[in-house]
């Protein structure tokens, strides 16, 4: 089993799990680094969650990005207006958006980045397979705004 920590979404340690991070007591310690003597983190963690199975680098970015649990509705309440055409697209996606863009990613179904492209509003997807993508956007205030794309096959 392995371990990955992150600290601001930015993978910081990776570590294999032997008989290493539970003591013999059973409690999980988290940040022991050394087997000798006792050696822990110290200081002020927001937010531990364990998984069952590895993280795609699109998961711990959208989890690391998700808005904060304790914020008001209303301070939630801005909208950022996004149409892509042609979806489903054949070759070159245009993506409209309220805002100057700084990165279009296209990730596929299991999270793997596929294209990169900055400072443009069209993706050229005429060599990625026919399937469901995930489009993310990235404007220059930092706003990011997600939209599934599906690339289809030409019937010529």
């Amino acid at each position: 089993m392995q371990s990955v920590s992150y600290l601001d979404g930015i993978p910081v340690d990776t570590s294999a799990f032997g008989a290493a991070p539970v003591s013999g007591n059973g409690h999980l310690q988290i940040g022991r680094f050394n087997l000798l003597w006792a050696e822990y983190y110290y200081g002020d963690m927001d937010d531990i969650r364990f998984y069952d199975r590895p993280l795609s680098a699109l998961e711990v970015d959208t989890l690391f990005n998700e808005a904060d649990p304790t914020l008001s509705i209303s301070s939630l309440s801005v909208t950022i207006s996004m149409s892509t055409y042609p979806n489903p697209v054949l070759d070159v996606l245009n993506v409209e958006v309220e805002g100057q863009v700084e990165e279009l990613e296209l990730f596929s179904a299991n999270g793997e980045l596929i294209l990169t492209k900055a400072n443009t509003t069209q993706l050229n997807m005429s060599g990625c397979a026919p399937g469901t993508y995930l489009l993310r956007v990235t404007l220059k205030n930092g706003k990011r705004i997600h939209q599934n794309v599906i690339r289809i096959e030409s019937r010529y």
